[in-house]
């Protein structure tokens, strides 16, 4: 199901909210994916932030 916005509202109020997520998973990941040693948080936020942006302009391309 891909969830189409038309509108810069819908686009505004997603944002906070995905980046939000986005920020407390890279989060967790950096603290539990090797336990003893954490991962700056930078470096995780990155490592699932671009598949994220490439999959959208993927989607966004394929729809033009």
């Amino acid at each position: 199901m891909a969830l189409h916005t038309t509108s810069s509202r819908r686009i505004f109020l997603l944002t906070p909210i995905v980046g939000a997520f986005l920020l407390a998973a890279a989060d967790l990941a950096s603290r539990i994916v090797l336990y003893p040693i954490e991962i700056p948080v930078g470096i995780t936020t990155t490592l699932l932030g671009v598949p994220a942006l490439l999959i959208a302009l993927h989607r966004q391309s394929a729809t033009r």
